[in-house]
């Protein structure tokens, strides 16, 4: 090893440093404390489960593309492929986790890379689920993987090349096939629509798709917002919303919203309702039956409310049951202070000490012992320069580690 290379001499005097690039004790509590904020923010929930043993979820999802393309969920993503080249997916529905199956090496098993096992020479199971019947290993999922499990988004050019650290502009996710989407590459239009005014969207793709005549049926209409060149001037009872050459149908201002969310549009006089009454829209949106030109629909809060739940419409829905009611989605629980989870309001120091419970008793106690030592210690060093709101030199913390090492190495001068 070459002297330029030598680690440095913790002997050594320290050198000068500028007073301006000092800190006090309360800058370092104070960078410790935004550290632990910073950290809790980045994992806010409990990584100690798998939800494998829960069946296929909508949850969120991550692609391990070391691995060989398969997906992962939240908790395996940190604790067994945290060092491994992820791409966060968001939500996907009815998607089971792949770590510790062979669906997670599933482009490397397609290429034949694999042993009489059907797992990768170099595969491992699952460290969250070692402890189950089956050691972490599993059998192949039932999965359906897009092109967003390699790191494709949006159905132009660019989505094959999506960076996340670069990405610039807004993404929406279509509600039924849930394929991102970048704003310039749908019907979105400035004019007359902004993002507040709704929550979700029904890409083109799947408004076009055979089967999918209910949707096309309520594009348009109140509280699914269809952007268009040209239409009637009122549809499904509410007059259009022009700008310049645009015309937005389905649109309602906030109070509208938020009576549609309380009660059924177009419901009848109550002395001539009935609970089966078909309110459906009796045809679809002339603009949208013509797959020649884009259309999405862009979906307000409430347009749930629009639909028609009489007998004869609710068996088109079955096919979209996430449209037709808010499905359940899985997200990992929030981490909690409890013995089962490292507790998001501790300190790094108090996750370590957690951490000692899983040592045997002896060594426990000894490292614990340890770690409460230099801790007193190093704030009582500490404790003068806060209170004289004095910087802490570096020949300062040089000598508290000196001072620690000269008592560890004479036992009769530490124990006094």
């Amino acid at each position: 090893m070459q002297a330029s290379d030598a680690l440095p001499d913790p002997q050594a005097p320290a050198p000068e440093l500028a007073p301006e690039l000092g800190f006090t004790a309360q800058d370092l509590i104070d960078q410790q404390e935004q550290l632990e904020t910073q950290a809790s923010e980045a994992l806010p929930f409990r990584i100690d489960k798998c939800t494998h043993s829960l069946g296929a979820l909508r949850q969120p999802v991550y692609a391990c593309r070391t691995c060989g393309g398969g997906g992962v969920c939240a908790a395996c993503s940190v604790v067994c492929h945290g060092e491994h080249e992820l791409v966060e997916l968001f939500h996907k529905r009815n998607f089971r986790c792949d770590c510790g199956t062979p669906s997670l090496y599933r482009e490397r098993v397609a290429k034949g890379d694999v042993t009489d096992t059907g797992y990768p020479p170099d595969a491992v199971p699952c460290a969250l689920r070692k402890g189950e019947k089956n050691k972490g290993w599993d059998v192949p999922n039932d999965n359906a993987y897009s092109h967003n499990f390699q790191g494709h988004f949006c159905v132009c050019e660019r989505g094959k090349t999506y960076d996340p650290e670069t990405e610039e502009e807004t993404m929406y996710q279509c509600l039924v096939c849930e394929e991102w989407l970048h704003e310039s590459c749908t019907s979105f239009d400035a004019s007359v629509l902004r993002a507040g005014d709704f929550d979700g969207m029904i890409c083109h793709a799947c408004l076009q798709a055979p089967d999918a005549g209910v949707l096309r049926t309520y594009a348009g209409t109140a509280g699914w917002m269809l952007p268009t060149a040209s239409g009637p001037e009122v549809w499904d009872g509410v007059s259009v919303q022009k700008k310049g050459n645009v015309c937005l149908y389905g649109a309602a201002d906030a109070a509208a919203d938020a009576v549609a969310s309380a009660s059924p549009p177009h419901s009848p006089p109550a002395k001539k309702s009935r609970k089966d009454a078909c309110r459906a829209p009796a045809s679809p949106h002339p603009a949208i039956v013509s797959p020649l030109k884009r259309h999405d629909v862009f979906l307000a809060p409430s347009f749930r409310a629009r639909l028609c739940r009489c007998s004869d419409c609710a068996p088109a829905w079955a096919a979209y049951p996430y449209v037709y009611d808010e499905e359940e989605t899985y997200d990992p629980p929030a981490d909690a202070d409890d013995a089962a989870s490292a507790t998001s309001g501790s300190s790094t120091y108090d996750r370590a000490v957690a951490a000692l419970g899983h040592l045997p008793r002896p060594q426990m106690l000894e490292s614990l012992r340890a770690y409460q030592g230099l801790r007193d210690a190093l704030y009582e060093h500490l404790r003068p320069f806060a209170e004289r709101h004095e910087l802490v030199s570096e020949e300062a913390v040089r000598a508290f580690f000196r001072e620690q090492e000269a008592q560890r190495q004479s036992p009769t001068k530490a124990s006094r």
